[in-house]
């Protein structure tokens, strides 16, 4: 082929009469796979070299996907060959391999992490911008990550560590707390712990997860230091912590805290959320308290046992008043 790449060719792929190359000369390429020639010129766009694509000419999706080597993905529309979304920082690494299965894709990279995308095309008769939006991170793998599959609830992945793993597309991750006031985060196709969060100073009584589409995104957790922590997870695999405290003996007897009689001793929503420090304590008046005409609490923090949530709401239960605050 006279049209050919100029240098080696690593990604292909086949449906119906065309076939999609991508090259480390930096190009995609369409070819009439039967004429054995280009349908247009090439296509410019990667700063890097390509390493994987996936394409559809099906008029509801008229889509290519291709990863480079600096670990940036760009969306092409088949039909115009025009650039419709590009992802200048998809992961880390190189992006090694790439799954299409719809509306869905699942790339690997050179970083070991394995990204799950919604690709959203749009309506063909109206011009559009594709969207592309990460959905979920599978981190496990200790080498890059050189195949990817997916179907139905299921991802595969194979890596130069020399495994192949089966990942869940729905959320599969367990949440736990233990008496050394660490959450623990297990994934059930991996053995051993995933990740360790550390905000509580003593056990962790009560633990709930609530998910956004696809994944877990706010986990909030009660302990017996009084404290209510809410982690709501950031770009891959981080949380960020923001800390609801009860008020300390200390403040107490400092007449922080004069005007309380039978209100509960417990910071809720109406605390500021953000990231503090360990050593920052927040502390506020709950919004609404409901109790029953109990003694004054003691003044020793108050043990949390339970808390639930929902959208627009965090409720918790605690030692000492028969309280329940929201």
């Amino acid at each position: 082929m006279d049209e050919g790449h100029t240098e080696d060719v690593y990604a292909i792929q086949v449906m119906g009469c065309f076939l999609v190359s991508g090259s480390m000369d930096k190009t995609v390429r369409v070819w009439n796979f039967l004429a054995q020639r280009l349908i247009a010129p090439p296509l410019l766009g990667h700063n890097g070299e390509v390493l994987s694509l996936q394409f559809d000419p099906d008029p509801a999706r008229d889509v290519i996907l291709s990863g480079d080597t600096n670990g940036q993905v760009i969306c092409w529309k088949f039909s115009t060959r025009a650039i419709t979304r590009l992802l200048g920082d998809a992961h880390n690494d190189a992006v090694i391999a790439m799954k299409m299965d719809g509306d869905r894709l699942a790339t690997g990279s050179a970083d070991g992490i394995v990204k799950l995308w919604q690709v959203n095309h749009g309506s063909r008769d109206t011009p559009r911008t594709t969207q592309i939006e990460h959905k979920r991170s599978f981190i496990g793998h200790a080498g890059g990550v050189n195949a990817v599959d997916i179907s139905g609830d299921l991802l595969v992945s194979a890596s130069g560590d020399r495994t192949v793993r089966i990942w869940s597309v729905s959320t599969d991750l367990i949440i736990s707390g233990g008496r050394d006031g660490a959450l623990r985060l297990y994934n059930r196709h991996l053995r051993g712990v995933e990740k360790r969060m550390r905000g509580h100073s003593a056990m962790v009584r009560a633990v709930q997860a609530r998910s956004h589409e696809e994944y877990t995104d706010v986990i909030v957790s009660g302990s017996y230091d009084g404290s209510v922590i809410v982690w709501t997870r950031q770009v891959e695999d981080e949380w960020l912590l923001h800390r609801l405290d009860a008020f300390t003996v200390a403040e107490r007897a400092a007449g922080a805290v004069p005007h309380l009689t039978r209100m509960v001793s417990a910071g809720m929503l109406d605390a500021t959320l953000r990231s503090h420090p360990r050593s920052t304590w927040t502390t506020s008046n709950p919004r609404r308290c409901l109790r029953s005409e109990d003694p004054v609490p003691v003044l020793h923090p108050a043990i949390v046992f339970q808390v639930e949530m929902n959208e627009g709401w965090l409720v918790c239960a605690w030692e000492s008043s028969s309280s329940i605050c929201g």
